[in-house]
C-alpha cells in the first residue's frame, strides 16, 4: 500500500470520481464536496461520517438526512476506518483525533479553522512529503497552545495570536522543546515558505521551470572580459586567517583604510585612455576594486564600498526601533507642515512623550477633572479640557500600594494652551481617533520625493528618545512620560519615586523644543505629589522606628543589669534583649545595602568593606552583586556578633542546650530564640524578615495589630533606591540595587561602573543613614555581670 501523504488535490479528485460513478444528486454535491475540501478524510464511510459531524460542529449547522443516506449508498467506499491516517491523511488525523484538535471548546474550533486555512487549498506543485511534515509541525504548535492555555491565559483567534503566545516568556520551555516545529510555523506565517512547496533558488518558493533552466546563458561584454581576466590571473596567495592581506596599490596613493584592506579590497590603478591629453584635469576620485578578481559586477563592488562602515566591528546592533528613527532635518520638516488641529496635536504629543500610537489615539475627553480612583481602568488616557490636563496610567513598573491604591501609578500633566485648543476644535469624544491614517497619508505625499525614510506616526514616536534625551536627567524620566517601561526597565522603575514637578518641566521643555508655547507657571494639579513606588519612605519616616528600637534596647537592659548570681538566669530576658539588638542591626543592614528581605535561601558574605549579596528569590533567574557597606553598619554588625558570642558563653555556663544553625554564607545579624519553654533550648540562626516584623509588632501598643502601621516588607529597599536615585548616576544605582544588565554590573566584563570608584555612593549612604536617625550602639558591653 502506498503510504505517501495525500495532498488536497489528490483527495478531492478521488472523491469527485467516486461521486461521478455513483451519480449523486446535484443539490447534495456542493455540500458533499464542501465537507471533503475542508476535512480531507480518507475514502471510507466511517471517516466520511465523522468528517460530516465535525463539519456540522464547526459551521453550527445540521447535516441533511439525504446526505447521510448518500453516504450509505457509496458502496465503493470501505466500511472499516482507515488505519494509516497518521501517514497518508495528516490533516484529517489532526482534525479528528481528540488528543490533537478534536476538542469541544472555542479555541479548539479556532485551531481547526487555522489549520484548514493553510493546508486545505489546492496548491500546484506541492510535494507530499513536505506537505505532511508541515501539517504535523503546525499541528504540534497548535496543540501546545491549547494544552497550556491556563499558563499563557490568551485566547486564540488568528495566527497572530499563535505567534504572540509562543513568543511569551512563560512559553520559553515549550518553544525550545518544539523549536523545529515553531520554525516551520514561523516561516509559513512570514510567507517565507508555502504549504507543500519546496523552496528553490528564487524567493517565490516555486521550482524553476525546466525550459528556463535549459536555455543557454548569454554573457554580456563585461562578464566576457572578466572571465578572460580571471583565466589569466595568477592564483591567490595562501595565507592564514590571522595574516593581514597584502596591499597592492599605487605608491602615490594615501594610506588605505584598514577595514577595507582586511576585506580584500585595494585602490585600482588609474589607466589613462588614449584620447586623454596633458590638458585633461587629473582624476583624483579613488576607485576601489578587489585584490583577487571575481565575477561580481561593478554594482556589487560599489555597494560594498558604500557599506564599508557596516563592515567595522560594533559593540551594539541597531534595533528595529533605531532603524525607524528620523533625522533632525526630517523632524524640523514635520514640525513646519501646515496640519489640521488634531494631526498637529498628535505629532507634538508623539514627539514629546513617545507613547505608543495605538494608545495615544484612544485619548478620551472627560467633562470634569478629578483625581483617579483605584477602580479606574488603565486605558484610555483621559483629557480634561476645562483644566487643560491629561492623565494616563503606567502600564508596568510600580505595583499597587499596600491598600490597593493606584494614585501613584497615574501621570498627570498640564497641556499647553495651543495643544488644548487644538483638541477642543475636534467635537468628538476621542479627538485623535482616525487622525493617524490622515497624518500618514499627508506625510507620504509631502516626503514623496525626499530621500531617506518616510515619516509616519510610528516613526515619530520612535524618534522621541532622540528629541528628548538631552532634556531628561535619565532614561527613567523618558519612559515615565511614555507610560510604559518595558521588560528591561520595569523592575528598576518599581523602586523609584519621581516628583511630578520635574516631570511637568520635562514635558514643557519638549513642547518648547517643538515650537509650542508653554505657561511660565503651570497650574496646580489635583493629584498626588509623586509617580512611582508607593512603598518608599522619606528618611524622616524611619526616625520613629530607629528611636523605638533604641529605647526598647535600653529598657531590655534594666532587668539584666539587676540580675546577680546565684539567682536563676532570666533566659527569656536575655533572648529578648538579643532579639532587639538583632532587629536594630538588621534594620541598619537593610537601610544601608538596600537588600531584599532576608529569607532562608538568601546569601550574603562580607569581606572588608564590601558585601556579596544573593537575595533574589525567583525560580526563573538568579542575581548576585558586590556592593559597598557603610563603615557604621560594619561596626554595628561586629558589635552584635560579639554580643552573640558572649551570649552563647553565658548559655553554656548555665547548661542551656544550644542548637547552632548559622551558615557561613549568611553573615547578617544573628537571631536567637527559645524552642521549648519548659526545658529551654536556644536555637541560633541568621535573622529572617519575619522575625524582624515580630519585633516591630511588639513595639506597637495597638490591639489588634494593624498591618498598615508597619512599613512594607521591602520598604527599606524602595526608600534607599529612591534616595540614591536623586543623588548618584543611574548605572551606579542599578549596580547597587541588583538590577544588573550589560554595563550595569560592577563585575561584568563590559561594566561601566568601577568596583573601586563608589566613594560618592558611600557618602550618600552615610548621609541617608544619618538622616534616618540610625546610630551605632555599643553592644559589646553586656548588661549582665
Amino acid at each position: 500500500m502506498n503510504k505517501t501523504p495525500q495532498p488536497p488535490g489528490w483527495i478531492i479528485e478521488r472523491y469527485e470520481r467516486i461521486v461521478d460513478s455513483h451519480g449523486m444528486e446535484a443539490s447534495l454535491r456542493p455540500l458533499f464536496m464542501g465537507v471533503i475540501s475542508e476535512m480531507l478524510p480518507p475514502p471510507t464511510r466511517p471517516d466520511l461520517q465523522q468528517a460530516a459531524e465535525l463539519y456540522a460542529q464547526d459551521h453550527a449547522m445540521p447535516i441533511p438526512a439525504e446526505l447521510v443516506t448518500a453516504f450509505d449508498n457509496l458502496t465503493s467506499l470501505s466500511s472499516t476506518p482507515c488505519t494509516t491516517t497518521g501517514t497518508q491523511y495528516p490533516l484529517w488525523y489532526a482534525l479528528s483525533q481528540p488528543r490533537f484538535l478534536n476538542r469541544h471548546h472555542e479555541d479548539a474550533l479556532t485551531a481547526r479553522r487555522l489549520l484548514r486555512d493553510w493546508f486545505t487549498p489546492v496548491i500546484r506543485g506541492a510535494v507530499p512529503g513536505i506537505y505532511g511534515t508541515q501539517v504535523r509541525h503546525v499541528r504540534d504548535i497548535l496543540v501546545l497552545v491549547l494544552d497550556h492555555a491556563e499558563l499563557h491565559g490568551m485566547s486564540l483567534s488568528s495566527y497572530d495570536d499563535v505567534i504572540r503566545i509562543m513568543g511569551h516568556p512563560v512559553m520559553q520551555t515549550q518553544r525550545q522543546d518544539a523549536s523545529r516545529q515553531y520554525q516551520t510555523l514561523y516561516e509559513l506565517y512570514e510567507e517565507q515558505r508555502r504549504p507543500g512547496i519546496r523552496v528553490g533558488a528564487d524567493l517565490s518558493g516555486y521550482q524553476r521551470s525546466r525550459r528556463v533552466s535549459q536555455r543557454p546563458r548569454k554573457l554580456n561584454g563585461y562578464q566576457v572580459s572578466r572571465r578572460e581576466q580571471i583565466a589569466d590571473a595568477p592564483l591567490a596567495p595562501q595565507r592564514r586567517v590571522t595574516d593581514t592581506p597584502s596591499r597592492d596599490r599605487a605608491s602615490d596613493e594615501g594610506q588605505l583604510d584598514k577595514e577595507l584592506s582586511e576585506r580584500g579590497y585595494r585602490y585600482a590603478r588609474h589607466t589613462a585612455p588614449h584620447r586623454e591629453t596633458a590638458d585633461t584635469p587629473d582624476q583624483t576620485i579613488p576607485v576601489i576594486e578587489r585584490s583577487t578578481p571575481s565575477q561580481l559586477t561593478p554594482a556589487d563592488d560599489r555597494r560594498a564600498a558604500r557599506q564599508a562602515v557596516q563592515m567595522a566591528a560594533t559593540q551594539t546592533l541597531a534595533t528595529q526601533e533605531d532603524v525607524h528613527r528620523l533625522t533632525p532635518g526630517q523632524i524640523r520638516q514635520v514640525l513646519s507642515l501646515d496640519l489640521p488641529p488634531a494631526e498637529w496635536a498628535l505629532t507634538r504629543l508623539l514627539l514629546v512623550t513617545g507613547m505608543p500610537v495605538r494608545r495615544l489615539v484612544t485619548l478620551q475627553r472627560k467633562s470634569h477633572d478629578s483625581a483617579p480612583t483605584d477602580d479606574d481602568p488603565a486605558d484610555p488616557p483621559r483629557w480634561h479640557p476645562t483644566s487643560a490636563t491629561w492623565r494616563y496610567r503606567l502600564r508596568d513598573g510600580p505595583s499597587p500600594g499596600q491598600d490597593g491604591g493606584t494614585a501613584h501609578q497615574w501621570v498627570t500633566l498640564g497641556l499647553p494652551t495651543e495643544v488644548n485648543d487644538a483638541l477642543l476644535s475636534v467635537d468628538e469624544e476621542t479627538p485623535l481617533a482616525g487622525s493617524v491614517a490622515h497624518l500618514n497619508r499627508r506625510l507620504k505625499r509631502h516626503f514623496r520625493d525626499a530621500p531617506g525614510l518616510t515619516p509616519t506616526a510610528e516613526r515619530l514616536a520612535a524618534t522621541s528618545p532622540l528629541l528628548m534625551g538631552s532634556l531628561a536627567r535619565d532614561n527613567h524620566s523618558l519612559l515615565t512620560l511614555r507610560g510604559e517601561y518595558g521588560l528591561l526597565h520595569s523592575a528598576p522603575a518599581a523602586y523609584r519615586q519621581l516628583d511630578r514637578d520635574p516631570l511637568q518641566q520635562l514635558f514643557d521643555a519638549g513642547m518648547t523644543r517643538c515650537e509650542v508655547l508653554t505657561p511660565s507657571s503651570p497650574p496646580a494639579l489635583a493629584s498626588s505629589d509623586y509617580v512611582g513606588s508607593s512603598r518608599a519612605l522619606a528618611a524622616s519616616a524611619w526616625q520613629p522606628w530607629t528611636t523605638r528600637l533604641q529605647d526598647a534596647i535600653e529598657q531590655a537592659r534594666e532587668p539584666l543589669e539587676t540580675w546577680l548570681r546565684p539567682d536563676p538566669l532570666p533566659i527569656a530576658s536575655v533572648v529578648d534583649y538579643v532579639q532587639l539588638t538583632a532587629a536594630y542591626a538588621y534594620l541598619g543592614w537593610l537601610l544601608a545595602t538596600g537588600a531584599r528581605p532576608a529569607s532562608a535561601n538568601a546569601q550574603g558574605m562580607i569581606t572588608g568593606t564590601r558585601a556579596w549579596i544573593r537575595d533574589k528569590g525567583s525560580r526563573r533567574g538568579t542575581e548576585s552583586r558586590v556592593i559597598p557597606v557603610d563603615a557604621s553598619i560594619l561596626q554595628q554588625l561586629a558589635s552584635h556578633r560579639t554580643l552573640v558570642e558572649k551570649t552563647i558563653l553565658l548559655m553554656e555556663r548555665h547548661h542551656t542546650p544550644i542548637d547552632d544553625q548559622r551558615r557561613t554564607d549568611q553573615q547578617w545579624p544573628t537571631w536567637i530564640y527559645l524552642t521549648h519553654h519548659r526545658q529551654p533550648q536556644c536555637r541560633i540562626r541568621a535573622i529572617h524578615h519575619g522575625d524582624f516584623r515580630q519585633v516591630l509588632s511588639r513595639l506597637l501598643n495597638t490591639e489588634p495589630l494593624s498591618e498598615a502601621l508597619l512599613p512594607a516588607d521591602n520598604a527599606t529597599r524602595h526608600s534607599l533606591t529612591t534616595a540614591l536615585y536623586r543623588a548618584i548616576p543611574e548605572a551606579e544605582l542599578d549596580a547597587h540595587a541588583g538590577h544588573a544588565r550589560i554595563g550595569r554590573d560592577r563585575t561584568h566584563p563590559r561594566a561601566n561602573v568601577s568596583l573601586y570608584q563608589s566613594q560618592a555612593c558611600q557618602q550618600h549612604i552615610s548621609a541617608w543613614l544619618k538622616a534616618t536617625g540610625y546610630q551605632v550602639l555599643n553592644m559589646e558591653t553586656t548588661p549582665w555581670q
